[in-house]
């Protein structure tokens, strides 16, 4: 059955051979001549293509893509060039499907956090709630997150949120986090108060200690109250399947390697990757993964606080269905490699990344930029969280990640031109090398998630286009 908001659905798995027939999987037969026109037949001008051009690839019509060979010392690792699509290639997606999994296994095994750093990390908070509670009896400090979600990967940093119990919220700003920044120093942590973002945050890291032979960062935020509903969100969507914690620390450490996993440069937050894969699981997949808990009907006995988050005049809607146990099971049996798999085909070839917003509170999972106004970027002033000065704040649209309770506020607003370019180049190069057959994954296990060259400094165009005559030649 089609599903509202699905391009192109992935059929259940039990389309795809079971992993007992894989290794009896014959490679399709050549094309006969009965696939070629009759002689004299004058072939459409749309079908003549050379071979050097590009092609436009959609959804699963490959293009039988190969790497250069060695004998190209010009050309970087992986330029890829079109050959002659093999027949029948849907058969090869098991065969794909399976060498993903296997990577995923063996890298999932290396990026899960050991027992010593999540014992260590444990250990910090209950510290620094310690110290919390020495400027206020009645402060608490929660964590949110991937170290709460499970989505953690290791050497990954830990965030919370510090506020007043007994309904004082409102005079934390501006007195807690300067104290609370000096409280920290005192007590031997390295820690810097940032007030130019949207609401205060003190970034502190604790060196290795006996117990955890690595450094650990941890952020602290104020008034970010939504970011523990987020959380809370994210960690029941994550108790429905486990699949889910597959895939999202799969996907975070491939954005990381690659280089498409920082704000600051213009790319995307892991927040947003997980958005994104949530979506798939919810709306792309057929039959769906994962049922939309934003969308089961309110419980008679909800609590106002479940339905309703206010901040000052701000009302947000933050229902979400908590009661796992009533939400049926999947009957998708499909395994990570698969869906994994799906994920890069469908944002690599099929997702209308200029039309559309991901909402994943939204029946069918998408809206059009023209439905939520955000066709151009807007520019406007903020306030550092002291109120001591304004800058200017640049919300875009290139990649549009509507917030699941916040809704007018993209996620992807710090994706730029260019970063949203190396996204989906990367998409793309990702694909390609699923796509390589008859090396049983060792390509793919190597340079899927190998280290992305170091990224090139951003130079202003004045500053290209204006040399300075002082300046020596290079």
């Amino acid at each position: 059955m089609q599903r509202s908001g699905s391009v192109h659905p992935y059929g259940p798995a039990s389309r795809y051979p079971s992993r007992q027939n894989l290794d009896s999987l014959n490679a399709p037969p050549p094309p006969s001549l009965d696939h070629f026109p009759p002689l004299g037949k004058e072939i459409p001008k749309e079908k003549l293509r050379s071979l050097n051009s590009v092609l436009t690839q959609h959804a699963d019509q490959p293009r039988g893509q190969q790497p250069v060979g060695p004998a190209n010392r010009n050309a970087k690792s992986y330029h890829w060039r079109p050959t002659q699509a093999p027949a029948y290639y849907e058969q090869f997606f098991a065969e794909q499907a399976l060498h993903l999994d296997q990577v995923a296994k063996r890298l999932l095994d290396k990026i899960t956090p050991p027992d010593s750093e999540t014992t260590a990390k444990h250990e910090l908070l209950k510290t620094l709630e310690r110290i919390c509670k020495q400027l206020s009896p009645s402060a608490k400090l929660i964590p949110f997150g991937s170290v709460v979600t499970g989505f953690a990967t290791a050497s990954s940093d830990i965030d919370c949120v510090f506020f007043l119990g007994l309904g004082n919220d409102d005079i934390t700003l501006p007195d807690y986090p300067l104290l609370l920044e000096r409280k920290l120093q005192d007590e031997g942590f390295e820690a810097q108060l940032l007030l130019r973002t949207r609401i205060p945050i003190i970034k502190m890291v604790q060196r290795e200690t006996p117990g955890c032979l690595q450094e650990i960062q941890c952020d602290i935020g104020f008034k970010n109250h939504l970011a523990i509903h987020n959380t809370q969100l994210l960690l029941t969507y994550s108790k429905c399947d486990r699949r889910l914690k597959d895939m999202v620390l799969f996907v975070k450490w491939w954005a990381k390697k690659r280089h498409i996993n920082s704000p600051y440069r213009g790319t995307l937050s892991s927040y947003g990757y997980v958005l994104m894969i949530l979506h798939y699981l919810i709306n792309i997949v057929s039959p769906p993964v994962l049922l939309n808990l934003q969308l089961q009907p309110v419980s008679q006995d909800a609590d106002d606080s479940e339905i309703f988050h206010r901040d000052g005049d701000n009302v947000y809607n933050i229902w979400f269905s908590r009661d796992t146990q009533s939400i049926p099971r999947s009957v998708n049996n499909a395994f990570v490699g698969e869906l994994l798999r799906g994920f890069f085909d469908y944002y690599a070839y099929k997702f209308a990344w200029g039309q559309a917003v991901i909402s994943i509170r939204t029946k069918g999972g998408l809206l059009t930029k023209q439905d939520k106004g955000w066709i151009a970027a807007k520019s406007r002033l903020g306030t550092t969280a002291d109120g001591s000065e304004t800058y200017e704040v640049k919300d875009r649209y290139l990649l549009a990640l509507e917030d699941p309770f916040e809704t007018a506020h993209n996620v992807g607003r710090t994706c730029t031109g260019p970063g949203v370019g190396r996204i989906r180049d990367e998409l793309r190069r990702a694909m390609m090398l699923i796509k390589i057959r008859g090396d049983r994954g060792n390509k793919l296990g190597e340079h899927l998630c190998e280290e992305a060259p170091p990224e090139r400094p951003y130079v202003r165009r004045e500053d290209r286009d204006h040399k300075d005559p002082k300046s020596p030649e290079i």
